[in-house]
Order: structure tokens, then sequence, then C-alpha cells
């Protein structure tokens, strides 16, 4: 979870899915970022170690916003 301006997440305990987050920003672009460090902070066990090898620009296309987050989580699995 990162503190200040930019994106930030945090858990949310006593879900009944598996996963559960609030991610937060100032913008919606911080905001899906927030997600996306959720995502890795659940699904690698150190996400401090990983390091960025390749950078790929997105563009997708859904409806909704929470169509549109779900897509996004689902190209960084």
């Amino acid at each position: 979870m990162t503190l200040g301006d930019g994106p930030s997440y945090e858990f949310v305990e006593g879900a009944t899915s598996d996963l559960s987050f609030v991610a937060h920003g100032p913008t919606l672009s911080d905001a899906f970022a927030g997600a996306a460090q959720a995502l890795l902070a659940a699904t690698v066990e150190d996400p401090g170690s990983v390091e960025r090898r390749e950078r790929r620009t997105l563009q997708l296309e859904e409806p909704d916003l929470e169509l549109l987050l779900m897509r996004f989580l689902n190209e960084q699995i």
C-alpha cells in the first residue's frame, strides 16, 4: 500500500470473495494503478522483488468502469 497522493490500495477483511480491495488515487489512472499494485501484492510473496522488464500499452474498451477494471486486471494476470 502506498501512502500519499499517488496510487494506493487496502485489502477488505471479511469480504465473501477470494480477494477484495479498495484502490485509491487522485485520477482514474492512479486508481487503476492501485488496483494493479493490490493484485501484485496478493499474488507475489515479495512484490518489491519484481523487476520491470517490459512495458506495454493497453487500449481497452468496456461499457462501464467495473468491466473495464476487471478486464484491466485480467490483462495483468
